[in-house]
């Protein structure tokens, strides 16, 4: 009777043990194959072709600057005049906002297109010249000594830092009623300007 057991308890620690190896042999296969799938997926990732610098650029630039459809950020900044100005004071259907700098030689061969669109399409697009590096004074007698008629707002680093505005000339297209930015752009002459705001 005790030999029956015996070989009873030997049979079943055997079927034991011939168990966990076959368990054991599944996990096993198990991890190879996540091993495998792991080392084809770095391997993919080393083989794809790394972004250029310009296209690094554009991505950042993407990631941070304001999206279209975005509500525009409003602002109290003072003109040549020494007036407040704000968004809400706008009337026109559209406002179009150029972030310029007073030492950007691109933002000072715009200023002339700046002007002609500004003259010729008086009820249609209020533009706003927002300038850094520069005064009230300054923005006078610069608007004085070229005989420009825009309107020119003494700009800090808050609102660029507002609209995400990392170079310049950035132009910024706003559809006053619902003060939603419809469009973001750089500008450079006439013909830029009247596409951008259509």
């Amino acid at each position: 009777m005790n030999s029956n057991r015996t070989i009873l308890i030997v049979i079943l620690l055997l079927v034991v043990a011939l168990g966990l190896s076959i368990f054991n042999a599944i996990q096993v296969q198990k991890l190879n194959a996540n091993f495998i799938y792991l080392k084809d997926k770095i391997e993919e990732r080393s083989n794809a072709t790394p972004l250029s610098k310009q296209e690094q650029f554009v991505k950042e630039l993407n990631e941070i600057q304001p999206k279209v459809g975005a509500t525009a950020q409003d602002f109290v900044l003072y003109d040549q005049n020494n007036k407040a100005v704000s968004l809400e004071d706008i009337k026109k259907p559209k406002i179009l906002l150029i972030f310029s700098s007073a030492l950007c030689d691109t933002c000072k061969e715009f200023y002339p297109y700046i002007n002609q669109f500004d003259s010729q399409n008086p009820e249609e697009v209020a533009v706003l010249v927002l300038q850094t590096e520069s005064s009230v004074t300054d923005n006078k007698k610069m608007l004085s000594d070229n005989q420009y008629n825009f309107t020119i707002l003494d700009a800090g680093a808050p609102i660029f830092e507002a609209y995400q505005v990392i170079s310049t000339p950035t132009s910024v297209l706003i559809d006053t009623q619902s003060q939603q930015i419809l469009k973001i752009g750089d500008l450079f002459d006439y013909h830029d300007i009247v596409s951008f705001v259509k």
